[in-house]
């Protein structure tokens, strides 16, 4: 019997990375580099904003400083929020239902790895903001996805044993972060296909398949 279920946000509850392509694509062009829609899903998705603009960087035959990395993961923020205001974001089909549901019955979490401020945006604009019994996001851990630290922390965080908790995520990155932590892992095919999946204890096409009761007897 699962005891609390996390829930990754980009791409499993918000259909939010078009935002992100589309923010650091004008974030970085504004410093001479590209990036395809290619790039974005084998260099970006599924991981923290300053690694992946350090592959982009790379793709670029680009070697830039911290600083420089900072600076256009801030610039990349901040257009993030430009879209963000100006288009809303919409939920994955069933995303919004679940969490609510799921809200009823178990401690759930966020575990993102977006930068805070981005993570309580996103979730504002989805109406889930005050659900979660808490929030790890880039800025609460030494260690992005797909390193363990954030699901051990969200574990923690919520009290919970990581092998008594289950994650729902979209991106092998994720899945490896939660698997390595012990977790219970439910992954969706929003981002990549079930072939890119693999390890996960199960793979569902959407979230829209997953109800309450199949993930607390998971």
């Amino acid at each position: 019997m699962r005891t609390a279920i996390i829930f990754d946000l980009d791409g499993t509850l918000a259909d939010s990375e078009p935002i992100h392509e589309r923010a650091l694509r004008k974030a970085v062009e504004a410093e001479g580099m590209t990036l395809t829609s290619p790039q974005f899903l084998e260099l970006c998705v599924g991981f923290g904003d300053l690694p992946a603009l350090a592959n982009i960087a790379r793709a670029n035959s680009r070697d830039l400083t911290a600083g420089q990395l900072n600076a256009l993961s801030a610039a990349k923020h901040r257009i993030f929020a430009e879209i963000l205001r100006a288009e809303g974001v919409p939920a994955c089909p069933g995303a919004v239902e679940l969490v609510r549901a799921s809200a009823k019955r178990v401690p759930i979490a966020i575990c993102s790895g977006s930068r805070r401020q981005t993570v309580l945006a996103v979730l504002d604009a989805l109406g889930l903001a005050s659900l979660p019994n808490a929030i790890i996001t880039l800025d609460d851990v030494k260690h992005g996805k797909p390193h363990p630290e954030p699901y051990l922390r969200t574990a923690e965080l919520l009290g919970c044993e990581p092998a008594h908790s289950v994650a729902i995520e979209d991106t092998p990155s994720g899945m490896r972060s939660a698997l390595v932590a012990g977790l219970h892992v439910i992954a969706v095919e929003h981002s990549v296909s079930a072939s890119e999946l693999t390890g996960a204890h199960r793979v569902v096409a959407t979230i829209a398949e997953l109800q309450v009761d199949d993930l607390l007897s998971a």
